[in-house]
């Protein structure tokens, strides 16, 4: 149980960090932000955290990370 927790916790944090990346350059939608926090994957939120860091615009991010900017 220990472990499912510190993962919850693990992903939960990269999330804030895609989450912040993005809102630096744009408007991020509450949908997409609900998509971001529903994904659970520590290794998905890593690869998206590299995508938010190299996107220009958040449209940018959400195409190379198939998500719908205006969820």
């Amino acid at each position: 149980m220990r472990g499912e927790g510190r993962e919850a916790g693990k992903a939960e944090g990269k999330a804030e960090d895609v989450l912040r990346l993005l809102k630096e350059k744009g408007s991020v939608s509450p949908g997409l932000c609900r998509a971001v926090y529903a994904q659970r994957d520590v290794e998905v939120l890593e690869q998206w955290l590299i995508l938010a860091a190299r996107a220009e615009k958040v449209e940018d991010f959400c195409v190379k990370a198939k998500l719908n900017p205006m969820l």
